[in-house]
């Protein structure tokens, strides 16, 4: 996994509320990225567009996202991928209307939108070295997971700060 740096960004989805402290409990555990990055879901791969590339498209990204309403995402179910280290996340049910997101995104910031592999929405809960331990992570989620809903009214440009911690600099209402 690339190590995060200053100046580093990202276009997603901040969880707030209720739902974001229902799954903070479980990243506090098992999420290196804990107090660095909110629970969030990923619209656009990292690094996103600069701080100053931001605000020059800003209102094209604007115009792109502007057919969106606010919506609804439950999440109810685990799941995992591998990208060297083995990763749990929550699974987000949203009618698709975050991959339609992605995909008009896609036409405005080609560079930014990775199409060359099957994107995969989620929220991280963790990240884990040892099977045995992702194994027992798992069930512990799941044991605990009842449905979390949460509505999607914004999405978030973030940028890594000198402190190490992603910001949410802007963002744009749907």
């Amino acid at each position: 996994m690339k190590t995060l740096d200053p100046g580093d960004s990202e276009l997603g989805i901040i969880i707030t509320g209720k739902a974001a402290e229902t799954i903070d409990i479980w990243r506090a555990d098992f999420d290196r990225f804990f107090g660095i990055l909110p629970p969030h879901i990923t619209i656009s791969d990292i690094p996103f567009i600069d701080r100053e590339g931001w605000f020059k498209k800003r209102d094209r990204i604007k115009e792109a996202v502007r057919i969106f309403e606010p919506f609804k995402v439950i999440l109810g179910k685990t799941g995992s991928f591998s990208n060297g280290l083995k990763i749990l996340w929550l699974e987000p049910h949203d009618a698709g209307v975050i991959d339609l997101m992605r995909k008009k995104l896609s036409l405005e910031c080609p560079f930014y939108f990775n199409t060359s592999f099957d994107f995969k929405k989620h929220v991280t809960i963790g990240y884990f070295e040892d099977d045995d331990k992702f194994i027992r992570a798992k069930s512990y989620v799941d044991d605990g997971l009842s449905e979390i809903e949460f509505t999607v009214d914004r999405i978030s440009y973030m940028i890594i700060e000198n402190d190490g911690k992603f910001k949410e600099l802007d963002f744009i209402k749907l």
